[in-house]
């Protein structure tokens, strides 16, 4: 398997349920496509300015499922709340979900950056409302994150099933040219509540990563909550992408804070 690419953009504007679903069935029936908005957003996640029409590469895949006709819809993520300097920053997303970072020490605090992985012109998953942490600590990878957050919406599934099927997906993204993969162990589900309803939490630790440079990170740890969303896709799963074996990386307390901030944005 090809060793996938991390992509971020930030402020490039998307519709991408529409977009994917029309451009995956012109790629399966013309196997030609064109996109306006960004190539590395998820089946069901966009960022929140406007782009520049551009060519898409052929991607790969069944188009994705769409949400209930009945379910609102948020075609672009919130803007950030204005807050006092150095107060937390909540974050809005589209699936009527926000959660808090620090906005300060080393945060990057956004509702319309995305980030996503592709492997030979297949997107393999992305995210929306993306926040880093240490960004560009390792000079010698381009784009680098100590931490990530981020969320996207899946349809026709359970929350259960799509957070546990997040983790092979990220897994298949950090497998390098050769084929090798890292070491996964995932721990069980734990059932837990987002704002009175019912979610699932997975963790899992992912070592042997292949290293794309020498300050680059071997080791990830992968927190996953799925549960209901109030917009835009059945289910919302939320991802905090932890690096272990860096200097001053996050720390399991900052990362239980991350986590235990999901909530309503009617909050």
């Amino acid at each position: 398997m090809r060793v996938t690419d991390v992509l971020r953009r930030g402020g490039i504007a998307v519709q991408v349920v529409k977009i994917v679903g029309l451009l995956v069935a012109a790629v399966a029936i013309l196997q030609v496509a064109t996109w306006v908005g960004s190539p590395y957003a998820d089946s069901d996640e966009s960022s929140g300015a406007t782009g520049t029409p551009w060519t898409a590469p052929p991607l790969r895949g069944s188009a994705p499922a769409p949400p209930p006709a009945d379910l609102p819809r948020i075609e672009f993520p919130p803007p950030l709340p204005t807050i006092r300097q150095g107060d937390p920053q909540p974050v809005p997303t589209r699936y009527g979900l926000t959660y808090t970072v620090p906005s300060s020490g080393g945060w990057r605090p956004s509702s319309d950056r995305t980030m996503g992985w592709t492997s030979d012109g297949e997107l393999i998953t992305a995210y929306g409302s993306v926040s880093d942490y240490g960004y560009d600590y390792c000079p010698e990878l381009d784009g680098s994150d100590k931490a990530a957050v981020g969320i996207t919406g899946r349809n026709a599934t359970d929350a259960a099933t799509a957070a546990r099927s997040e983790i092979d997906r990220v897994e298949r993204a950090l497998t390098d040219d050769a084929g090798g993969a890292p070491r996964v162990a995932v721990s069980d589900p734990v059932q837990t509540e987002v704002s009175n309803r019912s979610a699932v939490r997975y963790t899992a630790e992912l070592t042997d990563v292949s290293k794309g440079a020498d300050c680059d990170a071997a080791a990830v740890r992968l927190h996953v909550v799925a549960t209901a969303a109030y917009a835009t896709a059945e289910v919302a799963v939320f991802v905090v992408l932890q690096r272990l074996d860096v200097p001053d990386a996050l720390s399991d307390d900052a990362v239980a804070a991350i986590v235990g901030s999901l909530r309503s944005s009617e909050q």
